[in-house]
């Protein structure tokens, strides 16, 4: 896990964290990535590796997609990812920063979520394929 004890020099700090509906497994922002863990810490896994910046991530009520927000085009949009990873899908084109606040759903032809996006909070879409 991207984590130190304190006797080796300092704590990394990971953001955003949200368990899963199972309540075992953990999603995360670490160094502008989504990572995953299991609760107690191991396992860490890297589930995007972009450039972008990637942080507010949000697991799927049945626990096999995880949504975030990412600034891959210039501002942030909502992406979803199998928990495994692989290629996002991106779910919003919104011109102001969207981000994902409650995860509703995902399948592989829609999202429902709720999300912010310039402001104004509590939003929700359905996005087809």
């Amino acid at each position: 896990m991207p984590s130190a004890s304190p006797a080796s020099g300092g704590t990394r700090m990971i953001r955003f964290p949200d368990i899963d509906p199972s309540g075992t497994r953990i999603a995360f922002a670490y160094q502008g990535d989504i990572w995953t863990a299991a609760v107690d810490g191991s396992g860490a896994r890297r589930i995007t590796v972009h450039k972008a910046y990637e942080s507010h991530p949000r697991w799927s009520p049945d626990g096999k997609q995880i949504a975030f927000s990412s600034n891959r085009y210039g501002n942030d949009d909502v992406f979803a990812v199998p928990f495994e990873g692989g290629i996002p899908k991106r779910l919003t084109w919104h011109s102001a920063g969207d981000e994902v606040t409650v995860l509703a759903g995902v399948t592989a032809s829609s999202a429902f979520a709720g999300f912010s996006y310039g402001g104004a909070m509590g939003s929700q879409f359905e996005s087809g394929s």
